[in-house]
C-alpha cells in the first residue's frame, strides 16, 4: 500500500530531468521554445514528457499512473477512479456513451456537455425540470417529486444529474439514489463544481457518499490542479465500466498532458495531508465577509449550500455595473447576470483577498436608478418546467440561418447557450418559444455571450 504522502506520477517525472531526449515533444524540455516565453514556461516544461519507460500510459496504466489513481480513489472514497485531461467534459461524454440505456433522465438545467454528450450517443434525453428559489429566484436543483414519479413509472432507463450546480445549490440524493436502484437504474452525476465537498465536514455529503453509481469532478474549478485536470470515480457494478473505459480512450488525446496529471497527483496529496486545516482557514474568512455583507442594504447575499460559493442578488441591471466597477480594480469574478454575480473562492485566496473585494464593494458608485430586486424569474420557466423527450437520436438533417426575429415557432438548429454558465436555453430540435427569446434579447443587452447565435441569426431546422 503506498502512503498518501506519496506522489507518485510526479515523482516519476522528476527523475525526467536533464535526459537527452531523442522523442517528442519538440521543445526538448524547453531548450527549442520562444526566447521570451521560456522566462514563465521554462520551470515546467521538463515535466511535459511522453509515454517513456517508468511514466506509465494513461490509457494503459499499469505502474506510477495506476498508483496515483488508487490514491485518488482511496482519497475520494470511490470504487474506481480515472484522470481526465479532457476536463470534466470527457468524463460526461464517456458516461453518455458507455451507458447501456435508450432513454436518460437529465436536468433541463444541465451543461451543455450533457446534450452534446446525448447527441453523439444517439439517445433520448427526457428533461428534467429544476426547482426554483423563492428568494434568488435560480434554479435550485431537479424537481424531486417530479423525478420520483417519473422513476415510478418507468420513463427512463439511466438518469444524470447535476449537484451542485453552478450556483451553489446541492440536492439531496439519498432519496433519489434508493428510487433508482430499486428500479436497477444507475445514477450519473456531474459534480464539476463539488470536487471540494470530500475535505472537510462543513461542506455538503458528496455524491458518492450518498450512494452514486458515477461522479465526475472538475478538480481545477475548486481544488489545487490545472485547469482541464478532472477524474471520473465510480462504484458498483450497474455501468459498464469497460464500455466506459474504451470511450474515454477515443475521446481523450492519445497524447495526454503530464503536468496535468501530475497536478491531480499533487492535488489529492496535497488535500489529505492539509485540506481540512486549509478550507477552515478559507471559511473563517467567509463567515467575516458575510458578515460584513449584511451592512450593504442594496444587495442580498444568496443562502446556498456551498459555503465557499458567494452569489450576490442586486437590483435589476446592476449586475453588469458592478462587475465592470469590480474589473477596473482588477478583481474579476466568476459570473454575472442581469441580478446576480458570481464567485469562486477557494484556499488560495488570501485574506488581502477578501478585505480587497469588501473595500471594492463599498466603494461602488450605486446607479441612478431605483433599488429593485427582481420579482420575475430571470429564467424562461415556460420552456425549463415542462418535463419531455428530446429525440437526439432522430434530429432532422438540413438547417439554415434566420433572424432572431422570424425564430419563433420554430425548430432550434443547434444550441443556444448563454455562457458562462454554459447551460443551454434552448436545445437542439427544440421549439424556438416568444419566451425564450425575450429572455435572449434581456440577455444580449447586458452584453454577455451567447454561443449559437450569429450577427442576430440563429441556425433552425427545415421541416
Amino acid at each position: 500500500m503506498i502512503s498518501q504522502s506519496r506522489a507518485p506520477l510526479y515523482e516519476a517525472l522528476l527523475k525526467m530531468k536533464e535526459q537527452i531526449s531523442f522523442h517528442v515533444p519538440g521543445h526538448k524540455q524547453g531548450n527549442f521554445f520562444d526566447r521570451e516565453g521560456i522566462k514563465d514556461f521554462g520551470g515546467i516544461l521538463y515535466l511535459d514528457q511522453t509515454e517513456l519507460p517508468g511514466l506509465d500510459d494513461l490509457h494503459h496504466a499499469e505502474s506510477v499512473i495506476k498508483e496515483a489513481e488508487e490514491l485518488a480513489r482511496d482519497a475520494f472514497g470511490a470504487g474506481g477512479t480515472k484522470f481526465l485531461v479532457g476536463g470534466t467534459t470527457a468524463g460526461i461524454l464517456a458516461l453518455l456513451l458507455g451507458v447501456k440505456a435508450e432513454t436518460i433522465g437529465v436536468q433541463r438545467d444541465s451543461h451543455k456537455s450533457v446534450f452534446n454528450g446525448l447527441k453523439l450517443a444517439r439517445k433520448k434525453g427526457l428533461l428534467l425540470p429544476p426547482v426554483i428559489d423563492d428568494l434568488s429566484l435560480l434554479p435550485k436543483g431537479v424537481n424531486i417529486k417530479i423525478l420520483l414519479s417519473l422513476l415510478a413509472d418507468h420513463k427512463m432507463n439511466a438518469l444524470f444529474l447535476t449537484s451542485p450546480n453552478y450556483y451553489g445549490y446541492a440536492t439531496s440524493l439519498h432519496e433519489v439514489v434508493f428510487a433508482a436502484h430499486k428500479e436497477g437504474i444507475p445514477l450519473m452525476v456531474d459534480e464539476a463544481h463539488g470536487a471540494h465537498f470530500k475535505f472537510h465536514s462543513s461542506f455538503p455529503p458528496t455524491a458518492l457518499q450518498q450512494g452514486a453509481d458515477a461522479v465526475v469532478q472538475s478538480i481545477h474549478k475548486t481544488l489545487p490542479a490545472m485547469t482541464m485536470a478532472s477524474m471520473i470515480h465510480w462504484q458498483g457494478k450497474r455501468i459498464g465500466w469497460k464500455g466506459v473505459k474504451e470511450w474515454l480512450s477515443a475521446i481523450q488525446s492519445s497524447s495526454p498532458s503530464y503536468p496535468l496529471l501530475a497536478s491531480l497527483d499533487l492535488a489529492r496529496r496535497h488535500l489529505v495531508l492539509y485540506g481540512e486545516e486549509a478550507f477552515e482557514r478559507a471559511m473563517k474568512e467567509m463567515r467575516r465577509l458575510r458578515e460584513r455583507l449584511k451592512s450593504l442594504p442594496w444587495l442580498q447575499v444568496v443562502e446556498n449550500d456551498d459555503p465557499l460559493r458567494l452569489v450576490l442578488l442586486l437590483p435589476e441591471g446592476w449586475g453588469q455595473r458592478l462587475k465592470e466597477h469590480l474589473e477596473s480594480l482588477r478583481i474579476f469574478l466568476e459570473m454575472v447576470t442581469p441580478y446576480h454575480l458570481v464567485f469562486v473562492f477557494t484556499p488560495g485566496n488570501t485574506a488581502e483577498d477578501y478585505d480587497k473585494l469588501w473595500r471594492a464593494l463599498t466603494s461602488f458608485s450605486l446607479p441612478s436608478l431605483k433599488a429593485r430586486f427582481p420579482k420575475q424569474i430571470p429564467y424562461p420557466m415556460e420552456i425549463w418546467g415542462k418535463e419531455k423527450v428530446i429525440a437526439f437520436d432522430s434530429l432532422p438533417r438540413e438547417k439554415r440561418k434566420i433572424s432572431l426575429e422570424e425564430a419563433v415557432g420554430k425548430r432550434a438548429g443547434e444550441m443556444i447557450i448563454p455562457y458562462p454558465p454554459g447551460i443551454p436555453l434552448l436545445l437542439e430540435g427544440e421549439t424556438v418559444e416568444k419566451e425564450a427569446m425575450e429572455w435572449l434579447f434581456a440577455w444580449r443587452r447586458e452584453g454577455n455571450s451567447v454561443y449559437g447565435v450569429y450577427d442576430d441569426q440563429i441556425y433552425i431546422y427545415d421541416e
